[in-house]
């Protein structure tokens, strides 16, 4: 788990510089990293362009439910 805030990226939301920051501290590459946001632009259209896979938190009736969508991804089905 990792929480990276944009001003220790020294950057605003989409930069990329934030995701790649957080890809550095978890030590894994862009397409092994779940991000979950709740903005289509500055969250999940940013994390996707570098590659991550990206679950919109409004999709989800519970956070309960994201271990199952996260699973749902690695077995290739769609955010």
């Amino acid at each position: 788990d990792a929480v990276v805030l944009p001003g220790a990226a020294g950057a605003a939301k989409p930069d990329p510089r934030i995701f790649r920051l957080a890809l550095v501290r978890l030590d894994v590459a862009a397409h092994e990293a779940v991000f979950v946001g709740d903005d289509r632009e500055r969250d999940l259209e940013a994390a996707r362009s570098l590659g991550l896979r990206a679950i919109d938190v409004a999709s989800l009736a519970t956070l309960a439910g994201l271990p199952a969508r996260i699973e749902a991804l690695e077995a290739g089905g769609e955010p």
